[in-house]
């Protein structure tokens, strides 16, 4: 495209959008007003004598000089009347911008007064949605503690119904055990053997039932093994032990030893701690023995463990005891009592 091409466009555009323009914003409606009016300004100051003629424009502006004044210069002749009725009328100026002054004053204020209508408005509006949303987050909240409080609920009567589920239908084992050698009192021992049984006397299977055996010369002795027992968690990898089903006995026949020096020790240091000043007690105690077992529930991960405590004592009464002297004491000489502060634990 040449220059020239170039230039005819761009006129042709210019000439498009004004005539858009102009009938687009009623433009032209605009200008044939402003005509009439400039016509009919034009005609009444011409016959109200308001528009001055050449001579008094050659008189104003030339200021009584030449009588023929060449143009008619309007121009100048307006400037400088205008010029002259201002210097002379200057208080009806200071009317007219006092005047001016009140009137934006007072538009400002109206303008103002809306203004803070519409911010009050606004802010009323604003605090109202901000109750409103403060009682729906409220609501929500109170909704959210009523549904917590109601999964808590359940969660207890889950695990209420669960233990009494577990307590009623889960697997109880009882121990019980019996002497079936004598109890030898030789140069390094004490030892006995013992039958010991657990009965399931529950309605589910025990699983990985596994037998603990140990002999004393004190319960206290069978107190802290027994905390070491019950602490224990055995993690098993092949799930070894026995299961023992409802109504099922499991035995176990074990030979039980002790060091004999060892109790004739505590018979002499229990004797002299329970003198307590008074006449010295016969050194004597009680061999004692513990039977348990450790066992598992189906479906449960942790682990129960049944315990029952005997003491060995001659027959007769009251209670007799042991020295710790080498001896042999067959059966018929022996018997194997329940602990009598503790029955069976579960």
């Amino acid at each position: 495209m040449s220059d020239r091409d170039r230039g005819a466009y761009r006129a042709a555009a210019r000439w498009r959008l004004a005539r858009r323009l102009w009938n687009t914003r009623g433009l032209w409606r605009v200008t044939i007003k402003l005509l009439i009016l400039a016509a009919l300004a034009v005609f009444l100051g011409l016959r109200a004598g308001i528009i001055p003629s050449h001579h008094d424009v050659c008189r104003v502006v030339y200021q009584g000089g030449p009588k023929n004044c060449s143009s008619y210069d309007i121009v100048s002749y307006l400037v400088l009347e205008s010029w002259g009725f201002i210097d002379s009328h200057n208080w009806l100026i200071m009317v007219i911008a006092t005047i001016a002054i009140a009137r934006f004053t007072f538009t400002l204020k109206r303008s103002t007064d809306r203004l803070w209508s519409e911010t009050k408005r606004l802010a009323e509006g604003a605090e109202e949605q901000h109750g409103t949303l403060k009682a729906s987050v409220e609501q929500a909240r109170r909704a959210a503690d009523a549904a917590k409080k109601g999964a808590d609920a359940a969660k207890v009567a889950a695990d209420i119904s669960r233990e009494a589920l577990t307590t009623t239908d889960r697997a109880w084992l009882k121990v019980s055990a019996e002497l079936v050698s004598p109890l030898v009192f030789d140069a390094d021992t004490v030892r006995v053997k013992i039958n010991a049984k657990c009965v399931n006397i529950g309605r589910s299977p025990a699983t990985n039932v596994i037998w603990n055996f140990g002999m004393y010369s004190m319960f206290s002795e069978i107190g802290r093994k027994i905390d070491e027992y019950t602490r224990r968690r055995y993690v098993s990898v092949i799930d070894y032990g026995h299961v023992v089903f409802p109504s099922e006995e499991y035995p176990s026949e074990w030979d039980l030893s002790m060091d004999r020096l060892e109790f004739v020790a505590k018979c002499h240091d229990w004797a002299a701690e329970s003198a307590d000043g008074s006449e010295a007690l016969p050194p004597l105690l009680w061999p004692c023995i513990f039977v348990g077992v450790h066992y598992a529930l189906p479906g449960d991960g942790g682990r129960r463990f049944t315990y029952a405590r005997y003491y060995i004592d001659k027959r007769g009464d009251p209670p007799l005891g042991f020295d710790g002297a080498e001896a042999e004491f067959p059966l018929d000489e022996i018997q194997l009592l329940p602990d009598p502060m503790a029955g069976p634990i579960t």
